[in-house]
């Protein structure tokens, strides 16, 4: 039964599944409420902020307080291209896979990967040269996206992460699976043995797992790796800054958030400031250059932020979605 439960949170993390225009009905069919799905923090201004919604791809120059609509799709995974920072890939639930060379304007189809709706998220390779996306499988792209090869399949993959060199990770319903070529090849890590996994993610050679059970940490790029003890209960989500692996933001579903600053190893809760009753966080992104800024959003589309690393919280803006 847990397991169940955890796969039923996995999939709403993925993506809610629905279009901006079936989710606008009848009294029988409300329409949905405004969400994140996705946040890209600019890596030389931690106020520049892009975030991917359920209504609308919108653009902050200013730490969240005025927004700009740049796009009505709904972008289920976005991220930047590390060396362009021009360049973004998406998860489209309208198109599908898409790229961006003009900062998130404009887009483009990419064709010969998953098709549409195969896919739920994407990842870039720290140098840019490597691009997966993720869902029904991994499909890999080492020329921008131009041409696509699926390299594990038989599995539904839930999150993916690039750790150091070339080490991947691939989260899934039944198990961690690690690739130590860049993506080409994959095997499980027997360790975490046949779960499903919630989320991975990773920061050099530290990564986490999100699993039904815990959280699993490696520093040795999924060579060796241990269960973290005395964990807050009901863990969902965790936000891990790339300026410090051992600086971690973890979202309890519907309850805020607990913070670590010594990789996992001690707790302390963080919920100041975050007054929604309704608060579920798909997703915490810090910001590139600190680890003491962090952004994320409440169903409705509340948007918040921290700037002590997790400590405290206060809210920035409340964006209106809609058709």
């Amino acid at each position: 039964m847990r397991y169940l439960i955890a796969l039923i949170i996995v999939i709403g993390l993925a993506g809610c599944g629905s279009s901006p225009s079936s989710s606008a009905g009848s009294s029988s069919n409300p329409p949905m409420k405004n969400h994140v799905h996705s946040i890209v923090v600019m890596p030389s201004n931690p106020q520049d902020i892009y975030l991917g919604a359920h209504y609308h791809l919108y653009h902050s120059m200013d730490g969240g307080k005025k927004w700009s609509i740049l796009s009505n799709q709904m972008m289920l995974s976005l991220v930047m291209d590390p060396q362009q920072p021009s360049v973004f890939y998406s998860v489209s639930l309208q198109k599908g896979l898409e790229k961006s060379t003009n900062g998130a304007r404009g887009w483009q189809l990419l064709k010969g990967g998953p098709a549409k709706g195969a896919a739920v998220g994407i990842i870039v390779s720290s140098d840019g040269k490597t691009v997966i996306a993720y869902g029904k499988g991994v499909y890999r792209s080492t020329d921008g996206g131009s041409h696509w090869a699926k390299t594990l399949t038989h599995r539904s993959v839930y999150s993916g992460a690039f750790g150091s060199g070339e080490t991947v990770y691939a989260a899934t319903d039944n198990g961690l699976y690690i690739s130590n070529d860049d993506g080409m090849t994959w095997k499980e890590v027997k360790a975490i043995g046949s779960q499903p996994l919630l989320q991975v993610v990773a920061d050099g050679n530290v990564a986490y797992a999100v699993t039904a059970l815990g959280i699993e940490r490696t520093a040795d790029d999924g060579a060796t790796w241990t269960q973290l003890k005395k964990l807050p209960l009901g863990i969902e989500f965790i936000g891990v800054a790339p300026s410090d692996p051992n600086d971690i933001v973890a979202e309890i579903g519907g309850k805020g958030f607990y913070a670590s600053y010594d990789g996992g190893q001690t707790w302390q809760k963080a919920n100041s400031g975050i007054h929604d009753r309704d608060f579920n966080a798909s997703t915490v992104r810090f910001a590139p250059s600190t680890a003491q800024v962090a952004y994320t959003g409440a169903w409705g589309l509340d948007f918040y932020e921290t700037t002590d690393g997790g400590h405290k919280w206060r809210e920035v803006s409340v964006l209106k979605g809609g058709k």
